[in-house]
Order: structure tokens, then C-alpha cells, then sequence
């Protein structure tokens, strides 16, 4: 039976997720509508693994399998397919889906999301950082779409301005000319329908005499909101109205233009004169949606007119006529107009706060008129249930219709088309090989398979003759290429930053290209570009930069994505890349390689082509012992700079004043132990310090790096229970967080997964005695009793004895602390004098047109 496999980032609406979003629901509608159409059809739908439930996680639900993916496992999902429905524009997901598919496969792309349009339509108050982030997706998106068998639209206004982009990017060509690659499938309903179970907008109301308005979905950038509130007000004056807000913030989409939009929008709601108008609610289980929209008595939506009102296909629009509501809209959209055209709908006739009462007024008023319209609706739906819509798209999957471009030249790697991301692709990137041309012959014939190939010759060679040779010398001169991860404001990529400015202090003839990944610090890049070091950042970590086949590559730390690590071990087993240096921040490299990574990478240390670099005793002797050999693995020690008027020991009277812990480092992925350390010194608190205060030394709390994550949100929910003594900083430029270390006098480092933290080194020379878990580095920074204490990382209540005995007077004394900030400081200062370059001369010499200059290496 032919397997057919959806790719969605979000979950489906199964019992198991309590909240979903549109693309999860979008999916899973695609797959019960293929299935009610197909039974044979074996589907499974494969959704984003970090939405899988702790519990209730099945791998089928309503006759449909279900599994998860992650960036890992999703090729080979992919591989397995003979036909894939996925969104064109979902970030690495739409990419890793195109690097992986079979020639023979069926690729579907759903286009229903106009994108372009989209994010143009954002308002952004920072339009450089989205002209940046644009300027790549574009490249990827069209990418995408040169592998497209199929593309569905959600209206014809779609079809229309889908076939301007096919032809823009050349899939509208004489082999596909005359052929329909684009079908209507637009956002369905299911045929269930809506039964209510409770009446939740009664209850936050409490007033039965008021009208109920309702705005369910997000309060997004293209979406006129505020009218809509002062409408209501005049409403409310006028016969008692309250307005309902359900979901105004999408708990998927941390977009900071969306968050701006929902918070400038709850903020006017919030304003005195609407006291008692406005209600929000979080995003409600999908299951319980209809329990809003039958205890309302009108639901609106206020687009703003523009190119992406005319192109979007509204979703919720489809959910409120299932759910037989009246709808108040002001059009536009190609499914407000088709509602009011069939009179399913009422129309606002403008987008000022009277023109809105004035319509809220006229709908709740006339009963008659909306019984009409409702039932108008109800005729309406029958269109739209999921089994209808995708109709043409069984009979075309049943069928395996394909593109006839891509018949006629099989892409390379056996079909799929290699997406280098922020680079423009051809229009048929062909490559003849064994895998292609045997794929092709089994599907289409011998023959067809040799005139193929000799098509791709006749496109291809004469491309490769035309080099000129002033693009020659751009495709073979060699740079420094470094690939950073996100340049946040946590230590490493101060690190790469230092060494990149070594380099290019070191060898100016050098040509250096930095690339980074969003969101990135803007204090970063300005300190690169200041630097006069060429800056470029990539919108998503799967993208793969430009690269030269004499570049290179120097990486920072090992948590890079998977696409980009295949990307350049096969570049450099290839021959396509002189060599790759690679900086690793992490412990426990099992959980960063894959076992076909290992074996590569070993492969390529033996050859000299790959060099690593770690910088402490233990991650040296972990990462040689991983690879099973010493070859072209090094030390190579952080260098660490603290300005001399912040360092030196503390004095008595310092300590004797209060204990000041401070824990720097970002909050979102938990790896520096904040929330155990927050959770034991709350625990010390409550057992022992208000019990008997006069014992202990009064503390102080101080965290660097917390965000809006829900890591971040959790402390700062039970920050009373230190009564005053946390203080929390976000993430700041590096100057800040020294000033904030200086002002405190202890250091705590609780870190899972580092090679070396660099804030117990920056702290150490201001004086902190340490306390500090089993992370690696330890030899480098902590004598046990002589600058400080040893934590255990597995044992939560050692942690809370240690805080009891270093607050407590009588087990620490003043003058062990002064002892302990002293050799502190000796043991910090020997760590200033690291160098960088050593590590690298050799290999960047040739690149720069220099000759080596001897020089010592250091040792350990």
C-alpha cells in the first residue's frame, strides 16, 4: 500500500495535548480527510517530539498512526514515504524534509499560509533585525518549492498569487506548462459537531442581563483590536455588554512582534475606563472550544485591509461556522467575503469604534436576522467538512502525480534538492549519478532515464565551462569561515569571539567571515563589527552557510543542529572544504554525536582534515576517550580578561557585611542548575535561617539571565519565599554582568554539560570563594577547602547543608572566607595569560599568504 506521511510541527487535537495550534489541526484535518477518502491509503502523521505528553501518548488515534519526530529521526520518516505533505515554510522542518526525500516520492507543499505576505505584515519595530531574517527565509522558502510535486492553496486568490511565486522561481516552465501543480484545499471543518458542556463565559461574566462578545484566537499584528474594545464600551453603556478574549496570546509563536502586539493590546483593554468590560482567558483545550462559542452571542474579527488580508484564509472564521455562531467581520478575506455573499455572516461597515457598536448593536438585537444567517451557515458548511476539501488531493496522491520537471531531471543525492540556506539555488540543480539514474529508469524506463541524463549534461557542462575567471578565484581563494551558535550573552560565545579577534588581530590578510545564528545579542554584533570582521547572521540553526571548498570552518561548541553538522562532514569527506576546527563547550559528547557522526569523525581526525579543541583536563581526557584516540584532539585553555580594577581578594569586613551568591548564565535550557540552587537556598531559608537567625550571616541571591522562558517565570513566581533576598537581572552585555559580580562576593556553579564555565574564572579573580558542583573544569578552578566548597550534583540536599555551613558563623569564619578569596584569586590570575593562537597558525597560515613563524606551544 502506498505510505503517505504528514509533517507537522505542532501536535494533533488528540486527548493527550492540552493546547494546540493551526498547523497541528491543519494536519491532522489533511489526514482524516485522506483517510475518508482512501481507506487503503496507510497515513501517518508525524509531529514535532517536543510536544509529546509526558502521558496518554499513543501511536494511533481515530484510526489515524501518530508518531513524533526530531531533526534526527525525521529523514529517515522521510525516506520511507512515498508521498509527504508538509508546509513549505517551516523553518528547518521544510528543509530537512526536501534533503531527504526520495526521487520517486511525492512531495506535497502546502502553501495555504501566504508567507511573504505574512511576515511583511508584522508592523515590526525593528526592521532590520526582520529585513535580515526576510532576506534568508526567501532563499529557503523558494528553495523549497523548486521540489514541489504538488501545492495546495486555501482560495483561488491563492492559486493566483502562488502561480506569480512558482514563476518567479521557476517552476512554471516549459516542462510545466499547461500542467495544474496547484489545487484549492483550503482549512476544513469536521463533521462532529459542536456540543457544549459547560458555560464558562457566563461564569467570568457573571452577568446575565450583558451581552456577550467574543474574540477567539490570537491578537496578532494584522488584526485592528482597539476599536473593538471602545465599541464595546459604547455598547456596554448602552444595554450592558462584556467582551470575552479567549487565546489573544499563542502560546506557540514567541515572535517578539506578536508578544508586542498582545501586550499593547491587553494593556489599552486594561486601561480604568474598560474596568469590568474585558475578559481574557488563556488558550483553551481544543476539546472545549465549543463551550466558549455557545455561550456567547456574537464573535468578531477586525482584520487590518492590506495585501494579507486579501490572501489570508482565516481559520478561526472556519471554526465559528462550525460551531453555528454568528459572525460580526469586516471582510476583506477571501472567506469573510464568501460568507457574506451567502448572507453567513454580518458585516462591520468600517473599523471605527461606531461602526463596530453600531454592528454589535444590529446583531444582538435582531434575532430573526441572526437565526438567518446562522442558518445560512449551516447550508454553507457541508462545503467544507475535511472529507470534501480534499477530494482532488486523494484521486492526485492515489494517482502519484508528479511534477513533469522533475520527472525530466532528477535532482541530485537521489531527488532531493540540497537547500544552502541564505544562498539563491538554480532553477534545476542536476547532478547525473548511479542512485538517480537507477531511480529513475525503474520508474520511467531506460530510456527515459539515458535522455534525462543527457539533458542534465547539456544543462550542466556548458554552466561549468562559462566560469570566468573572475568568479573562479572567488569559488578557490580560502577564508577562516566561523560558524557560531546564537551569540547570547552566556560565556561561550565570548569565546569564539575573543579567538576570532586573535585571528584577525594575528594574520589582518586573513579574509574572515563570522556567521551566527537569530536571536543573537545586538551588543555582540556591533563588538564584531567594530572589529571590522564581516558579520553575518542566519535566521535558524539548520541553515548552512555559503562555503568555498579551501575555507576554513571553525566551530563553536558542539550543539550545532544535525543538518549543519552533516552538511560540513560531508564537505570536508568530499573534498569540498580544506579542513574543520572545532571548539567543543560541552561535556558528555555521547549526547551530541550520533554513532554515525562518531565514525565519520574519526575517520576525519585520522585524516587530518577535522581538529578539536577542548579547554580542560577532563573534557580532553572524555572527548579522547569517546573518539578512542589522542590525534588531533588538543587542550586549549579559555583565555579570561576581568579589567584590574575589578580584581583582587575581599577584605574581612566584605564578608562579615553579608554572603552575596551570584549565578550568571541564560535561564532557557536549565544547564546551569539555577532552579535547584533557588529551591535548595529557599529550603535553607525556611529550615534553618528564620528558625534561629542570629546563627547565620545575612545572603543575598542574585541570578543573571532571566528571560520570559517558563524556567525564568517559575523563580520569579516563588521569589517570596526568600522574603526580599533574589535579585534577578536579564541577560546583559558582558561589562554589566562583571560590575554585578563585583558588587557580590561569593560564586555558585551548579552546571550540567559544560567543558569549562568561564564565570567561575571571571569571579574567582574578583575574589569569590566558590561553591561548586562536579561539572567539568573542576581541576582547573576549585581546591576543595582552599577557594571554596565541592556540591553534589546528584544529591539536592547536600546543597542545602553546604549553604548551612558556609552561612553559618560558627562552621565558617571570616577568616577562612578571606583564605578562600585569596587563593582564589592566585589560582584565576594563571588563566589570563591562555593563547589562542597557537592552536591555529598552522592551519591559517597558507590562507593569509603568510609563512609559518615558529612558535612554542604551550602546555597544559
Amino acid at each position: 500500500m502506498p505510505h503517505c506521511l504528514i509533517v507537522s510541527n505542532g501536535p494533533p487535537p488528540s486527548p493527550a495535548h492540552e493546547w494546540v495550534e493551526g498547523g497541528g489541526l491543519r494536519s491532522w484535518g489533511l489526514a482524516t480527510g485522506l483517510r475518508a477518502n482512501d481507506p487503503e491509503l496507510e497515513i501517518l502523521l508525524a509531529y514535532n517530539d517536543a510536544y509529546r505528553p509526558q502521558s496518554g501518548f499513543g501511536d494511533s488515534w481515530d484510526s489515524i498512526d501518530i508518531t513524533t519526530w526530531t531533526l534526527e529521526t525525521l529523514p529517515e520518516l522521510v525516506r520511507a514515504a512515498d508521498t509527504v505533505v508538509v508546509s513549505f515554510c517551516m523553518d528547518g522542518i521544510s528543509t530537512t524534509v526536501v534533503n531527504s526525500i526520495r526521487t520517486d516520492a511525492q512531495l506535497v507543499l502546502d502553501c495555504y499560509v501566504p508567507i511573504y505576505v505574512e511576515v511583511s505584515a508584522r508592523d515590526s519595530h525593528d526592521l532590520d533585525r526582520e529585513m535580515t531574517a526576510y532576506a534568508a527565509d526567501i532563499q529557503r522558502w523558494n528553495a523549497s518549492l523548486h521540489r514541489g510535486d504538488l501545492f495546495l492553496c486555501a482560495s483561488q486568490q491563492q492559486v493566483d498569487y502562488y502561480r506569480g511565486v512558482l514563476s518567479a522561481v521557476g517552476r512554471l516552465n516549459p516542462a510545466t506548462y499547461g500542467q495544474e501543480l496547484m489545487m484549492v484545499v483550503p482549512f476544513g471543518i469536521h463533521r462532529e459537531q459542536p456540543q457544549a458542556r459547560n458555560q464558562p463565559v457566563s461564569a467570568m461574566v457573571g452577568d446575565d442581563s450583558a451581552k456577550k462578545v467574543l474574540w477567539f484566537g490570537g491578537i496578532y499584528p494584522w488584526f485592528e483590536f482597539e476599536g473593538l474594545v471602545d465599541a464595546a464600551h459604547s455598547v456596554d453603556q448602552a444595554m450592558g455588554c462584556k467582551l470575552i478574549v479567549v487565546g489573544a496570546r499563542n502560546p506557540f509563536n514567541e515572535h517578539p512582534d506578536f508578544v508586542r502586539k498582545f501586550e499593547d493590546s491587553h494593556a489599552y483593554a486594561s486601561r480604568p475606563e474598560h474596568a469590568g468590560l474585558v475578559f481574557f482567558h488563556d488558550w483553551v483545550r481544543y476539546d472545549e472550544r465549543a463551550d466558549w462559542y455557545l455561550d456567547s452571542d456574537v464573535v468578531v474579527m477586525v482584520s487590518r485591509p492590506g495585501e494579507e488580508n486579501r490572501l489570508a484564509w482565516r481559520t478561526r472564521l472556519m471554526d465559528y461556522m462550525w460551531a453555528g455562531l454568528p459572525i460580526l467581520t469586516n471582510g476583506g478575506d477571501p472567506l469573510s467575503e464568501l460568507l457574506l455573499e451567502h448572507g453567513a455572516a454580518f458585516r462591520l461597515e468600517g473599523l471605527e469604534a461606531p461602526a463596530i457598536a453600531e454592528g454589535i448593536t444590529r446583531v444582538v438585537e435582531d434575532d430573526q436576522a441572526r437565526e438567518r444567517v446562522v442558518g445560512n451557515a449551516r447550508q454553507l458548511k457541508n462545503r467544507f467538512y475535511w472529507d470534501a476539501v480534499t477530494g482532488e488531493l486523494s484521486a492526485a496522491i492515489k494517482r502519484h502525480q508528479r511534477a513533469r520537471d522533475l520527472m525530466l531531471y532528477p535532482a541530485d543525492r537521489g531527488g532531493s534538492v540540497r537547500v544552502e540556506g541564505g544562498g539563491t539555488m538554480p532553477l534545476l540543480q542536476i547532478r547525473t549519478n548511479a542512485r538517480a539514474f537507477y531511480a529513475h529508469a525503474r520508474q520511467y524506463g531506460l530510456r527515459s532515464a539515458v535522455h534525462a541524463s543527457a539533458a542534465a549534461m547539456r544543462h550542466w557542462l556548458p554552466g561549468r565551462q562559462r566560469l570566468s575567471a573572475s568568479r573562479r578565484w572567488q569559488t578557490t581563494s580560502g577564508r577562516l569561515v566561523v560558524i557560531s551558535h546564537r551569540l547570547d550573552m552566556s560565556g561561550a560565545p565570548k569565546v569564539v569571539m575573543d579567538v576570532t579577534n586573535d585571528v584577525h588581530q594575528s594574520m589582518p590578510m586573513l579574509p574572515i567571515v563570522f556567521y551566527t545564528y537569530l536571536p543573537t545579542h545586538p551588543d555582540n554584533l556591533e563588538h564584531l563589527k567594530q572589529a571590522g570582521l564581516d558579520v553575518r547572521v542566519l535566521p535558524e540553526p539548520n541553515m548552512v552557510p555559503h562555503l568555498r571548498d579551501a575555507d576554513v570552518v571553525l566551530l563553536n561548541t558542539v550543539a550545532h543542529s544535525a543538518a549543519l553538522k552533516d552538511s560540513l562532514l560531508a564537505r570536508v569527506e568530499q573534498k569540498r572544504l580544506d579542513k574543520l576546527l572545532w571548539y567543543a563547550h560541552e561535556d558528555e559528547p555521547e549526547r551530541f554525536f550520533t554513532p554515525d557522526e562518531t565514525r565519520r569523525m574519526r575517520d576525519l581526525l585520522d585524516r587530518d582534515c577535522l581538529q578539536m579543541f577542548l579547554p580542560s583536563l577532563r573534557t580532553l581526557d572524555v572527548y579522547r576517550a569517546f573518539f578512542d584516540r589522542e590525534r588531533a584532539i588538543d587542550l586549549l585553555p579559555y583565555r579570561v580578561t576581568v579589567p584590574e580594577s575589578m580584581q583582587g581578594a575581599r577584605s574581612a569586613a566584605d564578608f562579615d557585611r553579608s554572603l552575596r551568591f551570584v549565578l550568571p548564565g541564560p535561564f532557557y535550557d536549565g544547564r546551569k542548575g539555577q532552579l535547584p540552587v533557588f529551591y535548595a537556598l529557599c529550603a535553607f531559608f525556611e529550615e534553618f535561617f528564620q528558625r534561629d537567625q542570629g546563627r547565620y550571616r545575612e545572603f543575598e541571591l542574585t541570578f543573571i539571565g532571566l528571560e520570559r522562558d517558563f524556567l525564568s517565570r517559575q523563580v520569579l513566581r516563588h521569589a517570596g519565599a526568600l522574603e526580599g533576598r533574589l535579585r534577578h537581572f536579564p541577560q546583559l552585555p558582558h561589562a554589566d554582568v562583571l560590575n554585578i559580580i563585583r558588587e557580590a562576593n561569593m560564586t555558585i556553579c551548579y552546571s550540567l554539560n559544560e567543558a569549562l564555565p568561564i564565570f567561575p574564572f571571571e569571579s574567582m579573580l574578583s575574589g569569590h570563594p566558590l561553591l561548586r558542583n562536579d561539572c567539568a573544569g573542576l581541576k582547573e578552578q576549585l581546591e576543595p577547602g582552599g577557594n571554596g566548597w565541592l556540591l553534589d550534583s546528584c544529591d539536592p540536599g547536600q546543597l542545602v547543608t553546604t549553604f548551612e555551613t558556609v552561612l553559618n558563623r560558627s562552621k565558617t569564619s571570616t577568616d577562612e572566607l578571606v583564605r578562600m578569596s585569596e587563593r582564589s584569586v592566585e589560582i584565576a590570575s594563571a588563566q589570563q595569560t591562555s593563547d589562542y593562537m597557537w592552536a591555529f597558525r598552522d592551519t591559517l597560515l597558507p590562507l593569509s599568504g603568510r609563512r609559518s613563524s615558529s612558535r612554542a606551544r604551550p602546555g597544559p
